[in-house]
């Protein structure tokens, strides 16, 4: 079974499940036992940075804990008491919008289900374990470092504290949202690359994916592959993504998905609601240059909010900007919100799934229309539809500037071959000689017509194709944020730096 999901910090590990045992049976006590057990906390915090130990002393010292546990303990057994308590303090946070608050709702969380193993007995994973666990804290993390081999966090944050000590450390690190069921002693390889860990895997797997383990730092220095300045930027999906960007290093946005930030409520933002997103993004990225995909639904990600009535969304049919040319006035209002949000930005807008130049064309008119002649962004397109590759010349009469390859797509039209299919997926191949022609082709007609270069598909993080894609003289590869430091390093070892 293959569970996929967000690294945190790039790897790979082999080992066995572990999780740190739920009690089965009610955690009682006292609550002299409780100030005994959170003394005991505050005592062990001393091995942690000081950034992390003055937050959670902070947290154990809140004297709400003392009045709502000693309130909860009257009708309730002391490990319930400490957890109502703990949701009581983090609910609040979790309702905002900030995502440095809701971690700190995590952290408040973790200090809770620490303090109710303290009053267990100790518990020590076993050596070479790849830890499975929701609400394990920094301390515990820290005291359990050295006899784990990977990390799975169960629906966290990539900014909580705990997942920023994980890169910290070099541990292989992924957050998911499934954990596997009953997964004590089961083995395992996390795949924290590519986002996935295998359950149970075949012995062919072990082979292919031998454990690598890396200890990078964030890398804000400009990179160079023989001796050419080089960009790593950031896929953007959420807005928790674009503070793992500027933390890790990125040298910029090479791609936000809007859609995604759209959330899955059966209404798309409104144009104040959307602005003020993006605001926020440009915020945590402190002026770093931006580009922004406009909304690229139908297909795999369908969009019954649209006013497009029963059109055929399908991954042939009406998608990327095919369906957003069908209602313009919705494709004005998210441009306008684009721009506004952006406002002050090093912005470049990419269309989505271009396959003709009159289609570029018409989503330039409409930006053109919200933006006014002056005030234009400079504007891109993915290139996901091998007809394009053919059409460049025409792309750059009608205004096109730059390309990104959208190595995903490109690759299952290129393979007629979905990539949500276990039937066929195994037929796309970014390595294939015949792929690797179609990126020579369409890269030297860029070069030839000035077009800047970039890619921003999983292709893009491939370690077999990073020295392809810069000897090319591709500009920018975009990765998931936690993949930043690693293609950093990886480009300039390659590159001789």
């Amino acid at each position: 079974m293959r569970i996929e999901g967000t690294p945190v910090m790039p790897g790979i590990a082999h080992g066995t499940l572990w999780s740190p045992e739920k009690p089965d049976h009610p955690v009682t006590g006292t609550w002299e036992d409780f100030q005994e057990a959170r003394g005991g906390f505050l005592k062990r915090l001393e091995t942690l940075p000081e950034e992390f130990r003055v937050t959670y002393q902070a947290i154990a010292l809140d004297p709400s804990w003392d009045h709502f546990v000693l309130k909860h303990l009257q009708h309730a057994p002391l490990g319930e008491a400490i957890e109502r308590t703990a949701r009581q303090l983090s609910d609040p946070l979790f309702q905002l919008d900030d995502p440095y608050l809701r971690a700190r709702g995590e952290d408040i969380l973790q200090v809770a289900a620490t303090l109710t193993r303290i009053l267990q007995a100790p518990m020590t994973p076993p050596e070479g374990s790849i830890l499975l666990a929701q609400d394990v804290s920094l301390l515990e993390l820290t005291e359990w470092r050295d006899r784990l081999s990977g990390m799975l966090l169960c629906d966290i944050s990539p900014t909580a504290h705990v997942a920023i000590i994980a890169r910290s450390f070099g541990i292989p690190t992924l957050i998911v949202k499934n954990q596997p069921s009953d997964p004590e002693a089961t083995p395992a390889i996390l795949n924290a690359f590519e986002g996935w860990v295998e359950v149970s895997p075949q012995q062919n797997t072990y082979e292919h994916f031998p454990p690598e383990q890396l200890d990078l730092a964030a890398n804000r220095s400009p990179v160079f592959y023989r001796d050419q300045k080089r960009s790593v930027w950031a896929n953007i999906n959420r807005i928790e993504d674009a503070i793992l960007a500027a933390e890790l290093g990125a040298d910029g946005v090479g791609l936000i998905r809007t859609e995604y930030l759209h959330g899955s409520d059966a209404n798309l933002l409104g144009l104040h609601e959307e602005t003020a997103l993006y605001e926020k993004i440009a915020r945590y990225l402190h002026g770093l240059p931006v580009t922004v995909r406009t909304l690229d639904l139908g297909g795999d990600k369908p969009a019954p909010q649209l006013h497009t009535g029963l059109l055929d969304q399908s991954m042939l049919g009406l998608r990327g900007i095919r369906l957003s040319l069908k209602d313009p006035s919705r494709f004005r209002q998210h441009i306008r919100a684009i721009l506004n949000g952006f406002r002050g930005v090093d912005l470049r807008l990419m269309f989505p799934f271009v396959t003709t130049p009159e289609e570029f064309a018409a989503a330039r008119q409409l930006v053109q229309e919200v933006a006014g002649r002056d005030n234009m962004p400079v504007l891109g397109m993915m290139l996901e539809v091998p007809a394009a590759a053919f059409a460049l010349p025409e792309f750059r009469a009608e205004g096109c500037e730059f390309i990104s390859f959208g190595t995903n797509d490109l690759q299952q039209y290129f393979f007629a071959s979905s990539r949500t299919s276990n039937d066929t997926s195994h037929l796309q191949n970014p390595c294939s000689p015949a792929f690797k022609r179609l990126i020579e082709h369409t890269s030297k007609e860029a070069a030839r017509l000035g077009l800047d270069l970039s890619v921003c598909g999983e292709a893009a993080f491939d370690p077999r194709l990073t020295s392809f894609w810069w000897d090319l003289g591709i500009h920018a590869l975009s990765v998931p944020p936690a993949l930043i430091p690693w293609l950093k390093h990886r480009t300039q070892t390659l590159g001789g730096a």
